[in-house]
């Protein structure tokens, strides 16, 4: 909880600028972009990247397309929405809303479904139900790399 209503306030308008930076990252690479990205880098790494020059922000944009990183992506977008509308669902107070289920295809052979039930009985963050495996091209992404670019 905020101390003040300044500090509230600054919270509030830090994360109303870094959601455009990721609703932005969302129109360039998909809109599962979010989930791609993960956790292992802080949110202030992906800020500092951000606010690079075109010319910086372009390069960066071109390796993760070069990585994958778009079409996984494209292919989580489902699952983005699925876990924002049950967050959404979290503050209404609305008996009717329900968020429908999803089914993603990770691959040719692999394919998982997710429920809300799925999320809430993984936690309310949790992006990833237990069928949904990591794709591993990812792994090849030099994340500490796209600093320097």
């Amino acid at each position: 909880m905020c101390k003040s209503y300044e500090k509230a306030l600054n919270t509030l308008m830090t994360m109303i600028e870094r959601g455009r930076k990721y609703k932005f990252l969302e129109q360039e690479l998909g809109l599962g972009v979010c989930i791609c990205l993960g956790t292992d880098l802080s949110e202030s790494h992906w800020d500092k990247l951000l606010k690079k020059t075109t010319a910086d922000f372009s390069r960066i944009m071109e390796h993760l397309r070069e990585k994958g990183v778009s079409d996984m992506a494209n292919r989580l977008g489902p699952l983005r929405d699925f876990v924002v509308s049950q967050k959404i669902r979290s503050f209404t107070t609305d008996p009717t809303f329900v968020a429908e289920p999803v089914t993603l295809t990770i691959s040719e052979n692999r394919s998982c479904r997710a429920t809300p039930s799925d999320l809430q009985h993984h936690g309310a963050d949790a992006t990833s139900p237990a069928a949904l495996e990591t794709d591993n091209r990812l792994d090849d992404v030099d994340w500490a790399h796209l600093t320097n670019l």
